[in-house]
């Protein structure tokens, strides 16, 4: 067995206690002002390979050129990585995912991405954030995943005083979403 699935495993057993040092780190992020239409540009560069595999295109809807936030880039950044991963593994071949940036009033800025995968019912959405959960849809399905992507995600924007949600319907794809405050303006 492959050395990096023991870091895996002790990663995942950290995790899943929770006064571990890893849900602790969750809990206490380090702050600093970026922009995040460009964070998404790096993110969605890194899944080139991925993309290019399926010919999956992405389209970014950027309210503004230049949108600053504040919180933890590398939490954030984590959170990006796993959407996007997300949605590249469950859309169809030569299928479009969309990201997007919207101003939410002066305050805050919603960032969502949205798929053409298969998407999730209403009974498994309610779980789709809870450590270790994969959707019935993909459990016998050739997608690769420990389920724990989606609750750390959760945990990062909680962290943040923040929330993550998905909206789906089976069939239909996938919309994931997080909103993020804006940084104050100098």
């Amino acid at each position: 067995m492959p050395f990096y699935y023991f870091i895996i495993a002790y990663n995942i057993s950290l995790f899943y206690k929770k006064d571990s040092p890893i849900v602790s780190k969750l809990k206490s992020p380090a702050k600093t002002d970026f922009n995040i239409n460009e964070l998404i540009r790096g993110n969605i560069g890194m899944l080139e390979p991925q993309l290019k595999e399926k010919q999956v295109h992405i389209r970014g809807i950027y309210d503004e050129e230049k949108t600053m936030v504040h919180g933890d880039k590398d939490k954030i950044s984590r959170v990006l990585q796993n959407l996007l991963s997300n949605a590249a593994k469950f859309s169809p071949e030569c299928g479009v995912i969309e990201v997007e940036t919207t101003l939410q009033g002066k305050k805050k800025v919603l960032i969502s991405i949205k798929d053409e995968g298969p998407g999730i019912s209403q009974e498994d959405q309610k779980y789709v954030f809870d450590r270790f959960f994969k959707s019935d849809t993909t459990r016998n399905e050739d997608k690769v995943g420990s389920g724990i992507g989606l609750a750390i995600a959760k945990e990062f924007m909680l962290a943040h005083g923040e929330n993550i949600t998905v909206k789906s319907e089976e069939g239909k794809g996938a919309t994931f979403a997080f909103s993020l405050k804006l940084a104050e303006k100098e």
